[in-house]
């Protein structure tokens, strides 16, 4: 699987010829959508993420091998929060409030279900400065780290005094203002 990772992300091989050359195939009817979360405006690089939930099979191990994990592992919802509340898991807001979420639903087939009858609308935070960090706020006003650990700053959420993020990463704002 290495060698068809490297080629996939060199470019010299696609998704669906890997999977074709490996005799296997996507079961995208076992995933169902959660939610969509997009960057807040202005902030330089822009991106769309989905979301989904999927029961696994067993045995399946957690691969960290990309460029946006540090760490894989699976974990119940509720220890995942707990781990990161105890500030030993890092969380970027997206991946926090989706555990939040499916935490409270108790089981698999809890998620499940409430995946099927899920309404996907994109959900846009914007980014305000409290309490000395960088917050993500969401459409309903509940505001979360926008990455790391919720009990102390990262050096990247460190806001500098021109009020925008050291690597000039994302906007910040003053609680109550809007981002330009």
């Amino acid at each position: 699987m290495d060698r068809y990772r490297a080629d996939v992300v060199a470019r010299r091989r696609t998704f669906p010829d890997v999977l074709s050359a490996a005799g296997l195939v996507v079961r995208a009817d076992l995933l169902h959508a959660w939610a969509r979360w997009i960057t807040p405006h202005g902030s330089p690089r822009r991106y769309d993420t989905a979301f989904f939930v999927a029961l696994v099979p067993d045995g399946q191990e957690a691969d960290a091998h990309t460029t946006e994990a540090v760490e894989a592992g699976w974990w119940h919802p509720d220890e995942a929060l707990e781990r990161w509340q105890e500030d030993a898991l890092k969380l970027m807001a997206p991946t926090a409030r989706t555990l939040q979420e499916i935490a409270g639903l108790g089981d698999s087939a809890a998620v499940l279900a409430a995946a099927r009858d899920r309404e996907i609308r994109p959900i846009t935070p914007t980014v305000r400065e409290q309490d000395g960090r960088l917050m993500s706020v969401l459409p309903d006003d509940t505001a979360l780290p926008a990455a790391g650990f919720p009990g102390r700053p990262a050096m990247s959420e460190l806001a500098s005094e021109s009020g925008t993020q050291r690597g000039g990463r994302m906007p910040a704002t003053s609680a109550g203002e809007e981002p330009a």
